[in-house]
């Protein structure tokens, strides 16, 4: 990996991470909320995180 990229990735902000993967991965689901541990209840893709955030 380079250097300058992994410098660039340790500093970064969870908002700037967020957002770079909404752009690079817009449909990836990084985040699954379960009712009891098993059952999905609610879940968000990448682009719908950055979507909520600017709201």
């Amino acid at each position: 990996m380079n250097h300058n990229l992994l410098s660039s990735i340790q500093k970064a902000t969870l908002v700037q991470l967020l957002n770079y993967r909404a752009i690079k991965q817009p449909n990836r689901i990084p985040y699954k909320f379960l009712v009891d541990g098993e059952a999905e209840k609610v879940s968000f893709t990448y682009a719908q995180l950055t979507k909520k955030l600017v709201q």
